[in-house]
Order: structure tokens, then sequence, then C-alpha cells
């Protein structure tokens, strides 16, 4: 077009700021940070004993739960432990805008072994038939935890949305998967 916009104004000076968004952006109204877990850990070396306290979370809303369900959360040392219970999971919530599970859990399990293993925080939704889905995880590595401390941190969520198969169809609807068949019959007639 013919009007100069401030935008290209910009550009041309050699300096770009970019427009801000509208309030009708997709992205602002559905308000996607990136869903986020809070633990805490402590290690307690008189009794060799990992403390696991799954605080709260926020952003759910990135996850994509759908409605009507509750959300809970599973968590597990990894790799896991022969003859020892490294799997817990805290009670089901209904409040997902300030969710708060304030739960701790203990795993009995050496200094040495634990700075080999990683925790796998999982969220999930659960209807009222009580199925569930995981929406995302996040992963802590216990090499990284100082045991001498308690840490109390905020871990990024990947959110399984984006990551669903897509719904496929039966291989004889598909036009391609006919042609392949018929180029395989072909290649057999031909030898």
């Amino acid at each position: 077009s013919a009007a100069v916009s401030d935008e290209s104004v910009a550009g041309d000076s050699g300096v770009f700021e970019a427009s801000r968004p509208s309030k009708g952006d997709l992205g602002l109204s559905m308000n996607l940070e990136t869903a986020q877990v809070q633990v805490k850990l402590r290690y307690s070396s008189t009794d060799d004993l990992l403390h696991v306290g799954i605080e709260r979370a926020r952003n759910l809303a990135a996850l994509f739960i759908p409605e009507g369900r509750k959300v809970c959360i599973k968590a597990a040392l990894l790799p896991s432990i022969s003859n020892v219970l490294c799997t817990f999971c805290t009670r089901a919530i209904t409040d997902l805008t300030k969710p708060t599970f304030g739960e701790t859990f203990r795993i009995a399990i050496s200094k040495s072994k634990l700075l080999t293993k990683t925790l796998q925080v999982n969220i999930w939704a659960v209807d009222r038939e009580n199925h569930e889905d995981c929406l995302g995880s996040a992963q802590v590595s216990m090499a990284d935890f100082k045991t001498s401390t308690t840490s109390v941190k905020w871990y990024n969520v990947l959110s399984f949305h984006f990551m669903q198969p897509e719904v496929k169809r039966p291989v004889s609807a598909s036009p391609r998967a006919h042609h392949l068949k018929q180029e395989s019959e072909i290649s057999s007639m031909n030898s």
C-alpha cells in the first residue's frame, strides 16, 4: 500500500520495534505461558530418606485440560530401585487457577544412588470415571541436587498436547498406500 507504517519507518532507520499485539491476539487471550510445577527436595542423611514435596503448580491452562477434569501429579524416581517403592501420586484437585498440593513423599535411598537418579513428574487429568490422561511431564536431575540443603524450585512442564498423533485413516482408504501396493505388485510381476 502507499501508506507508510510506523514499523516500516523504524525498519528503514535500522531500528525495529514491533508493534504490541492486540488484546484479541490468540496467545495473549489464552495466556499460554509454560505450565510449571513446584517441587521441594530435602535429603535426610541420618535415615537415608529423600523427602519429595509436590507443592504447587501454575499456568496449567497451557496443558489444555479438558473441562470438568481434576488434576493429580504422579512422580517416580528413575531408574527404579528393586524392592523399593519409588513412585507416588497426589490427590486429585479441582482448583486449577491456584493449584496447591502440599504433599510430601519419602523415598528410602542412599546418597550415592540418589545422585544417579532422575525424578520424573507427570501431570494427569482425571475424569469422573477415574480415567486418566497424561498431559505433560517435568524431569528433575538428582545429579544437580545438593543433599546438604533444601531445594524449592519451579520446573517447566513439557506439554504433550502438541505431540498427540493425528487421527489416522485406515490403510485401505489411503491413496498413497494403494499406489504403493500397485507398485509392489508390478515389481513382483517383472521379477
